[in-house]
This record gives C-alpha cells, structure tokens and sequence, in this order.
C-alpha cells in the first residue's frame, strides 16, 4: 500500500523515553503511549440535514430501524389506526430519497403503539396493541431493497399471534429477544386493574410463530404502563415502567432461554424493585439504557411533565441500588416521551416532545460512573410545530435520524448531525483504553458510534492510513485464523473489546506504529479505506505502538548495565591508576503531548 508522507515526530502524542549515553555515543530508546485526539465539540448538533414525509395522513408513534446499508423501515400506526410499514432510503451523508420504497398495510384490523424486531434474514416481527387492544404479534419479510415482500396473494403478513386475548390486554408492548427462537414481550393488561405481564413466545427464523405462548407472568401486580425491556445479564432482565399510583418503577426478573419465566420465591416474580420517582404521576413514558458496568440511565417524563434523567445500578445477579445514582432535569418546561440514545463517549442525545409539543433534542453527558452533567451540551428544536414519540437512531458518522409524530398527525423523518467521536479504541479485555503493546501481550479493539447494526472487518495495518489507501493483508502482523475479524455493530452503532492480535511472546523486540481499520462491508468500497464509510483508530497519530519492552525490565536493564560500567570503570582505576572515561546515564519519563 503506497502511504501518502510520513509524520513528523514532534507532530506527534507522546510519553515516556528512556535514554542510554556512553562514551560519547548513544543509543535511544523510544516507549510511546498515544493519547486519543482531543473531542472539542462532541454533542454539538447540526441544523437539519433532509427531511421526508413518509406518511402525509397520519404516522403515530413510529418505530424507525435499520433494514440493510441505506435501507430502513418505519413501522407506525396509521390511517384508521391501522398499523403500517415503510421503506426508505438513507443515504450515510443523510440524503433522504424523494419517496418511500415500498408500503405495506400489515394490521388492517388496527396497530397501536408498535414495537418493531428484527427476526432473522429478511424476517421481521411486530408487537402491537391491535383489534380491542388485543396483544398481538406478526411477522413479515422486508427484502434488502426495500421491497415488503407479500406472503401470499391473500396475506401481507407470515403469521400471526394474538398473545393475550380481552379489550385492552396488550397495551404498548417491549419486545426482546432472549435466546434461538424465544422472545419476550412485557405488556400491560387494562381489564386486569392494569397489571404488568411478560409473556414469551416462540418466532422462528422463517418467521413461524408459536401457535401458544411458552409462558405468562404477572410482574407488576398493581399497574404497568408504557414498560421498556432490556437485558441485563444471563437470565436476568429489568424493566422500567409506570407503576402503581404511576411512580416511575424499575423492577428485574429471570427469564430462561426456554422461555420459562422465573419467580423469584414463592410469594413474587421480581427480584428486585426500586422506586426511580416517587412524585404520584410522574414516571411516564421511562426508556432505559446501559451506560457502563452495572450502571444504567432511565429517561422519562417527570413532574410537570418535565424530562428527567436518573441513573441506576442493577447488578448481574437483579440486585437493584438502593437509590438512585444522580438526576438531572434535562427538559424543566416539558420532556414527553423521550427516546435516549448514546452518542459517542460519555455524551447521550434525547429526543423528545418539547414545550408546546415541538419536536426537540437534547444531549448531554453521563459519565460511566453514573454522574449526570449539569447542564446541557446542546440543544435542537427538529420541528417546531409539532415533534410527538420521536424515534432516534444512528446513521453512519455523525448523522441521525428521527421518525415522528408532526403536523395533522402525520409521519415524517429528518435526518440531522450530531458531533460525535465515533472511533475505534484499542485496548484490553475489559476494554480499557490501551495504546502501547508488549511482548506476549493481546490487543483488543472496541468500536464506539459507528454505523448501526452494520458489519465491519477489523485489520491492523502500518501507519499511516489514508482516504483512499488499499487494505494489505500483509501489513497485518495478526497471526490468528481469521488474520482479521469481522464483528457488528449493535443498535447504537458499539461492538465490544474484540480480540485482534496475539502478539508471541517470544518474537524479537521490534518498534512498529499500527492504525486499525473498521472495513465497513455494507457501504463504500470493501477492501479500501473510505474516510465517508469506514473507520481509523486515530486519524492524527498512530494507533497502537507493538511491541514495546515491558517499562521494568528497561529499569533492571539500565540498573544492570550501570553496576556492570561502575565495576569496569573501578577495576579500571584500580589497574592503571587513570582518570576513570566519562559516562552518564539518564533514565526519565516526559510528558510532551505534541507541538
């Protein structure tokens, strides 16, 4: 690969030197730990990149997700309260197509409050609250150009399962995947004094459903409204929702890969129950997120109507934190049905229904501690006239799109820049930052705000890399089979510590500076590094340094080799009775950081 210049060292970030002189001559040696660039600006949002009106009758509470490359698909309640699904294209600069793909009327009998899956292939579920509220679950195909495939020449739709019959038992369902073919829906239930369930049922990867659910359980005896699912660990699941006297509740439960969902002991389902509000009304509307470790972030709308944010820990085992960690107002004159996502870091944007019901966003920051910023990075108002149930999620880069609820009702889309670092980090296992590797050591690689659920090859290649420059399999030293690994992203663009390199133990001491390149197989050119869709680990200096000396055995070297010259020297005088030669030796850390 033809690399385009070379940088100068003193353009570089670096740390720590250890130097050896004698005699008059020398002989360096270099141990550089590169500091990631500086993130001036993150959170910072753009105006509007493109907009769409993907439903000009009505478009209610819309659920926007990914399909494939520019591909995605909106799924809303629409004409008659109908549920229906839309395709459109995305472009990963957030161009917009004129029209939409493809349409689909897939609840004719009604689709409130729907929640959106995807199966497996081409397969896709939905859950919704459909004909008297009754909980109800189809599947249907959605092919890669859009194209909403028809079942049969009768039947849009794979199959169908109504999961709790009754008037308004299946109100505004959370679904989740738990394991090969069983998925969790937790729901309320209106004619049972508004009780919490969760009910698993069986879909599988030709989009066959189950023609009875595995399993049905009360967890929230008293009300559940509006829950939000999320995995936790294992068997381990946590829902938020609006409890009794509609206090904000978070409550966790086990769920088994069969289905089986677990009581606690003998007399609750729940493992653990924390009270995240307790102002009477005022937990509406809660989504929930992983932050870091145990630590979680619940968004929703809180006294007055006003949008909140508390961070929580749930432990691995259900154990919820007694407290909460910190709180943050980040909506004081009103935050209705926010939608949470994370940015890059420790920045999360919000989008949510603003003062007099204008489309807003937000971001702020959330260390992964749980500590809240105190104010807001910044602030977007998307639409002015009306912004109701926003759905935000990531694009490519620094472009996200939001599907909601405008004007007369009906479903637009805008796509919009928020400032982000997204980036490849090398580092350890657990997946703290590392940039200098030693010998018999791994380098893991981890990805943050790349391109949502999107498949990438991960390879190391020699600094520097630019816009342009072929991908060498050569050039990467990985002696594991596959040389480079392909990972994918999950829904907020993220993919965990992955292992890249081992690097021998054994292998002589060499100094190499590396970049790492997120290949992205579904957008640009694969095999090239395309600045637009792929991703670099520093674009300003090298990635990570490998191998290096272990910094102890440099300071056993150099103590060593001083006794070894101080004895040599002293025999010396010892002998011939002469001036000992000059010898110095230094050994110190600097801490340049470049220009």
């Amino acid at each position: 690969m033809e690399k385009k210049g070379v940088r100068e060292e003193e353009e570089r970030k670096w740390k720590g030197e250890a130097k050896f002189r004698g005699g008059g001559r020398g002989e360096k040696i270099i141990l550089v730990v590169l500091l990631p660039a500086a993130e001036a600006g993150v959170g910072n949002i753009g105006d509007e990149i493109d907009f769409l009106e993907f439903d000009d009758y009505k478009g209610n509470t819309p659920d926007l997700i990914q399909v494939s490359g520019n591909v995605y698909a909106i799924f809303y309640s629409g004409s008659s309260q109908d549920g229906y699904l839309t395709t459109v294209t995305i472009g990963s600069d957030g161009n917009i197509g004129n029209t939409v793909l493809d349409s689909a009327e897939i609840c004719p009998d009604q689709g409130l409050t729907p929640d959106l899956i995807h199966i497996s292939g081409s397969v896709y579920a939905v859950a919704y609250s459909g004909l008297n509220g009754w909980g109800s679950l189809k599947t249907f195909t959605i092919l890669d150009d859009g194209t909403v495939s028809p079942f049969n020449e009768t039947q849009v739709w794979i199959d169908c399962l109504r999961f709790e019959g009754g008037n308004g038992v299946g109100r505004e369902p959370s679904i989740i995947h738990i394991s090969g073919s069983v998925y969790a829906i937790a729901h309320g239930n209106e004619t049972e004094a508004n009780k919490g369930y969760i009910t698993t049922v069986e879909i599988a990867s030709n989009g066959a459903i189950s023609d009875a659910v595995l399993d049905k359980e009360v967890f929230a005896p008293y009300k559940c409204k509006t829950p939000d699912l999320i995995h936790i660990s294992g068997d381990v699941y946590a829902v938020a929702y609006r409890g009794h006297n509609d206090l904000g509740s978070l409550k966790t439960v086990k769920i088994f890969e069969n289905g089986t969902v677990s009581p606690f002991n003998e007399t609750q389902l729940w493992i653990d129950l924390l009270r995240f509000d307790t102002e009477t009304g005022k937990g509406v509307y809660p989504e929930i997120i992983h932050i870091s470790g145990n630590v979680y972030a619940i968004a929703y709308g809180g006294v007055d109507d006003d949008g909140f944010v508390k961070t929580v820990t749930i432990e691995s085992d259900g154990s919820i934190g007694d407290a909460v960690l910190d709180s943050f107002e980040f909506a004081p004159n009103n935050g209705g049905t926010p939608d949470i996502i994370h940015i890059s870091g420790d920045v999360y944007a919000i989008a949510y229904e603003g003062l007099t019901q204008q489309g807003s966003l937000k971001t702020i920051t959330i260390s992964d501690a749980g500590t809240l910023s105190e104010t807001c990075l910044d602030l977007l108002r998307f639409d002015t006239t009306q912004g109701k149930t926003p759905s935000i999620i990531h694009i490519s880069d620094s472009v996200y799109a939001v599907a909601y609820t405008g004007e007369s009702d009906d479903g637009y889309l805008k796509t919009l820049e928020i400032t982000s670092s997204d980036c490849l980090i090398s580092c350890d296992s657990g997946g703290n930052e590392k940039n200098q590797f030693a010998l018999g050591e791994n380098v893991f690689v981890k990805g943050e705000g790349l391109a949502a659920n999107t498949n990438y090859t991960i390879w190391i290649q020699l600094d520097p890399v630019s816009e342009g420059d072929a991908i060498v399999s050569a050039e990467d030293p990985s002696t594991t089979t596959p040389k480079n690994e392909t990972v994918k992203t999950d829904a907020q663009g993220d993919f965990p510590a992955t292992l890249i390199w081992s690097i021998n133990a054994s292998a002589p001491f060499t100094y190499h500076e590396y970049d790492i390149v997120a290949d992205n197989l579904e957008s640009g050119t694969v095999g090239i590094y395309n600045v637009a869709s792929d991703d670099l680990d520093s674009a300003s200096v090298a990635g990570i340094v490998a191998p290096v000396p272990d910094v102890s055995a440099l300071v056993l070297f150099a103590s060593g080799l001083v006794l070894v010259l101080v004895y040599f020297v002293w025999g010396r005088r010892k002998k011939t009775h002469l001036r000992p030669a000059f010898f110095s030796f230094s050994f110190f850390f600097s801490n340049n950081e470049g220009r």
